[in-house]
C-alpha cells in the first residue's frame, strides 16, 4: 500500500463498493458451500449455512477493508475471487476445450439463425 493519506470520500466510496462486492462474494461462497463441488472436498457441514449471515459477513469484511485500504480493496476482491475459482477447480475433471468448442459452435449457430442463414 502506498504511503499517501486516503481522503474521506475515497474511504467512503471504497467502503460502499467493498460492501457491494463483499455481499456478492458472501452469497457466492454460501451457495458454493451448499450446492457445488465444495461438498466433495469438504463434506457436508454439521449445520446449515445462512445466506443472510454469509452476505452480511462478506459485506462487513470488505466494507471495513475498503475503509482501511481505499482503492486497494479492488485488488483484495480480485484475489479473493481468484482464490474461490482456483479452489473450485481443484478436482474438476471436465475437458474444458470440449466445452469451449461446443459453446463456440452454439454461438455461431445462434448468430446464423438470427441473421436468417439457418431457416427452419
Amino acid at each position: 500500500m502506498s504511503s499517501r493519506r486516503l481522503s474521506l470520500s475515497e474511504r467512503i466510496t471504497s467502503a460502499l463498493l467493498g460492501a457491494m462486492f463483499g455481499c456478492a462474494i458472501g452469497l457466492a461462497v454460501a451457495w458454493l458451500l451448499m450446492f457445488s463441488s465444495s461438498l466433495h472436498l469438504l463434506g457436508v457441514g454439521s449445520h446449515p449455512i445462512s445466506f443472510m449471515k454469509s452476505a452480511t459477513a462478506g459485506a462487513v469484511f470488505f466494507a471495513t477493508a475498503g475503509a482501511l485500504l481505499g482503492s486497494s480493496t479492488g485488488t483484495l476482491v480480485g484475489y479473493v475471487l481468484a482464490g474461490i475459482f482456483e479452489f473450485e477447480r481443484l478436482y474438476d475433471t471436465r475437458n474444458h476445450w470440449t466445452i469451449a468448442v461446443v459453446l463456440v459452435l452454439v454461438g455461431i449457430g445462434i448468430i446464423l439463425w438470427v441473421n436468417g442463414v439457418l431457416v427452419t
